[in-house]
């Protein structure tokens, strides 16, 4: 604690000497990764922009409000209002504060609290809270329900209207309500009955040995459902049909208003009716389905190919997916993936991306804020178009990148910025750092070497020589 201590002090310490000696000079101090000062070109601009052993500590007040970082200690640009701190532990917007894993906070339109996993409260669509892992309680609207538990298995829920309530501790489950009674003893014995407007059924269990729901509509139909040391044996009877299961499902066949099946799992199995027909042979890896109704054709032939097409969608799959062939008819996109999830080449009317990993990764994108990315050799090289200049913590670790914005400004960096360009439309700048600066404002020129030690400035017809940062003389 004492070594942090005195590492923070000495750093503020240099931030202080460093703002110091910026307001001191008027000059630019080009001695980068150690320390870079960057003043305004023109007397109608203000501020200046401060690195110092880059991208560790970073100041710029040329800006409408101020934006610093100390990476990846914490950041923030009060332009945004947003900021990171012990990245990528912590962030914090105008409405937010995270700290994962334990605290994630929210004061906007839904605001929540959450400090895991002792205590949370949310607002929204559901209110509530939670002590925890003891209590929890939440309401939700408009379905105006209260729930709550109290160390689970002790549980209840009651409705805000008392028209519902259900209760349930340890192994005995109630509930009971205006249409619906339940009464259970897990896993041995469960009760249930229920009616409505159109239909009322009873259900009993006693599990395993046996079980029977019996249901009646408002027309005097009628159908049971009968369970023989579930899942072995299972019957169902209803108006429209039969159904008959043994063995887990393994063996079922039946019929209903339009439809007829039968199975022998997981070998054999079929399904017709009017609209729809599937058949497959499962251990084979062969499946065929059609949809009439929906338009919808499938089949596969696991694991050599596979297709399916519907009015929205034509999909095509070879060697289980390791080539992929996707087309979406309304929205006109197309996605290629020859050696999936390596290779994947996508183009829809307003955005293109593709990828080869590790080799590169693009992403094209049109509409009101287009934008262009490209990653290459594992994320080593970064190249950006856009709206803004990219200022990540992510983005400027990468050696090499190249972004450009609408407004015609480019930045350039080669090992960092061992090699770097900057250009504006007021402004160019280039730098082999530290052995070498330049600046061009308008019709000002400057050039500065080691780091500012030596350099020279051309203004009109004038030319002075700089040293030691404080000493022109005009010659």
């Amino acid at each position: 604690m004492k070594t942090t201590f005195h590492q923070t002090s000495l750093f503020l310490a240099l931030v202080i000497l460093t703002l110091r000696i910026s307001s001191l000079i008027a000059a630019d101090i080009p001695l980068w990764p150690l320390l870079r000062i960057e003043k305004p070109g023109t007397a109608s601009e203000h501020g200046s922009n401060i690195e110092v052993l880059w991208p560790l500590f970073e100041l710029d007040n040329t800006k409408p409000k101020p934006a610093f970082a100390v990476r990846p200690l914490v950041s923030y640009d009060a332009n945004l209002k947003t900021g990171t701190f012990l990245f990528p532990i912590g962030w914090f917007g105008k409405e937010s504060l995270c700290l994962a894993p334990i605290l994630w906070t929210d004061w906007g339109k839904n605001p929540h609290f959450l400090l895991a996993p002792i205590y949370g409260q949310w607002e929204g669509r559901e209110t509530g809270y939670i002590i925890g892992p003891g209590l929890f309680l939440r309401s939700s609207s408009p379905e105006r329900e209260k729930i709550g538990s109290l160390i689970p298995p002790i549980f209840c829920i009651k409705s805000i209207d008392a028209n519902d309530q259900r209760d349930w501790v340890l192994n005995y489950y109630q509930r009971r309500g205006d249409s619906r009674n339940d009464t259970a003893l897990f896993p041995f014995f469960w009760w249930r009955s229920a009616e409505t407007e159109d239909r009322h059924w009873t259900n009993r269990e006693v599990y395993p040995f046996f079980g029977i729901r019996r249901e009646s509509d408002s027309q005097g139909e009628k159908s049971r459902r009968v369970r023989v040391l579930w899942p072995l044996a299972e019957a169902a009877d209803h108006r429209d049909g039969y159904e008959r299961n043994l063995l887990g499902y393994a063996v079922q066949w039946g019929k209903d208003d339009d439809a007829q099946w039968h199975a022998i799992l997981p070998f054999y199995y079929r399904k017709e009716s009017t609209e729809k027909n599937t058949f497959a042979l499962p251990m084979l890896g062969f499946y065929t389905h059609s949809n009439q109704a929906t338009d919808e054709h499938r089949w596969l032939a696991w694991p050599f190919a596979g297709h399916r097409e519907t009015p929205k969608i034509d999909a095509w799959n070879f060697l289980s997916g390791l080539i992929q062939y996707r087309e979406s008819k309304p929205a006109g996109s197309r996605t290629l993936a020859p050696f999936w999830p390596l290779a994947e080449w996508k183009s829809t009317p307003d955005s293109t991306r593709h990828r080869f990993w590790p080799l590169y990764r693009y992403n094209s994108q049109k509409g009101q804020t287009p934008r262009k990315r490209f990653f290459a050799l594992a994320e080593m090289i970064g190249y950006q178009e856009g709206e803004r200049l990219e200022s990540g913590f992510g983005f400027l670790l990468r050696p090499i990148t190249f972004q450009q914005s609408n407004s015609g400004e480019t930045h350039f960096r080669f090992l960092w910025k061992l090699f770097e360009s900057h250009t504006t439309p007021e402004r160019r700048t280039w730098a082999i750092n530290p052995l070498f600066y330049s600046r061009t404002d308008g019709d000002s020129k400057r050039w500065d070497f080691l780091g500012g030690v030596f350099g020279l400035k051309r203004q009109a017809d004038q030319t002075s020589v700089r040293a030691l940062w404080f000493l022109n003389i005009r010659i």
